[in-house]
């Protein structure tokens, strides 16, 4: 039999009002991806913070305030198609970025980053790559970090480095435009992973671990 509970009228008002400071809590909160690295199971977030609310100051007078603090978010559930498909398109600026010979043809010659992706899967210089994290953090590049089968089961490491999205030099990187599309696509992807856009099948929890780290390459 269902049994109810009576809460006086004082404890509904603070109820009320803690309900109410905590929407005005999330309402008023901003985030910022700064770095994303894949895990076993979610993604490892490393987010900005921006809360934004009234506050009163010394005298007593409200004022709007802002606050802004870093955080680390590990996640547990499995990330959306959409954001794994972001994370594919960044596979032929890493290689490239490394030097990596599946970036050349057989004269030597550069591939785009556009040829690299239009080749079929099966036969893609890119099927043995996987991109493990972006860290954008610095405002004005990335740094891609992946790995790649490099013989039987053995793992080759990669990192790009810091990649400035436009050239401050004569080394700058020549498909820049194109990552910063590429970075900024994948970036709104975690966002979007970050506020609720999960696998449709991973709304629930999967056992997951604190220990969980973002370059962790043990599979492709």
């Amino acid at each position: 039999m269902a049994q109810t509970k009576t809460i006086s009228k004082e404890e509904l008002e603070e109820k009320k009002a803690a309900a109410a400071e905590s929407y005005e809590l999330k309402a008023g909160t901003q985030i910022r991806i700064l770095k994303v690295g894949v895990g076993k199971v979610g993604l490892n977030l490393e987010i900005e913070k921006a809360v934004t609310r009234m506050f009163a100051n010394a005298e007593g007078v409200e004022e709007l305030r802002t606050f802004t603090n870093l955080a680390k978010e590990p996640m547990a559930f499995l990330p959306h198609h959409d954001f794994n498909l972001a994370l594919e398109l960044l596979r032929s600026h890493l290689i490239i970025l490394c030097e990596q010979k599946e970036s050349f043809d057989i004269h030597g010659r550069v591939l785009s980053p556009q040829e690299l992706d239009n080749f079929e899967e099966k036969d893609s210089p890119l099927a043995k790559v996987k991109v493990t994290g972006f860290d954008i953090s610095s405002g004005y590049g990335i740094i891609i970090t992946g790995a790649k089968i490099i013989r039987g089961k053995q793992v080759l490491s990669l990192s790009t480095g810091l990649v400035h999205f436009e050239g401050f030099d004569e080394d700058f990187y020549e498909f820049g435009d194109e990552l910063l599309h590429v970075a900024k696509h994948a970036m709104k992807e975690a966002e979007l992973y970050y506020n609720g856009k999960y696998m449709p099948d991973a709304q629930m929890k999967i056992g997951f671990q604190e220990e969980d780290h973002e370059d962790d390459n043990s599979t492709f």
